[in-house]
């Protein structure tokens, strides 16, 4: 913990536009998952890298991890989960199910209104039975 720490505080120096898509993401994810979810600024900085770089070349497990780790965080960025949900519904057939409900989970965790999103999920997981 001590570790995920120091690099929080540094985080939001580094150069975020230089990690892969994967890179980023398992990144975003590893700081939830470690329990670092009470730096706003780490989250903020993470987001606007994003925004930023867009998420053309973030796959169905990235966008999952993502709006897993930023909904555990509790760092609801709306422009950030509208972008997520766009990508996220252009290509759920990708997804398998455990992103499915993570992504489901990330999206109602932080009450973002995803409508569509929400039926191409319950879709996907209705294909798949």
């Amino acid at each position: 913990a001590e570790l995920f720490e120091a690099l929080a505080k540094s985080a939001v120096e580094w150069h975020l536009e230089s990690l892969s898509a994967q890179g980023l993401a398992t990144t975003i994810w590893a700081f939830a998952k470690a329990g670092l979810t009470d730096h706003n600024k780490l989250f903020t900085a993470f987001a606007k890298s994003i925004l930023q770089r867009g998420i053309n070349d973030f796959n169905s497990q990235d966008i999952a991890h993502t709006a897993w780790a930023f909904a555990k965080a509790c760092h609801s960025d709306r422009e950030l989960f509208g972008v997520l949900a766009q990508s996220a519904g252009r290509f759920l057939q990708e997804f398998n199910a455990q992103d499915l409900m993570n992504t489901a989970w990330g999206f109602a965790k932080v009450g973002h209104s995803a409508p569509e999103l929400f039926a191409g999920i319950a879709g996907a997981l209705r294909d798949r039975r």
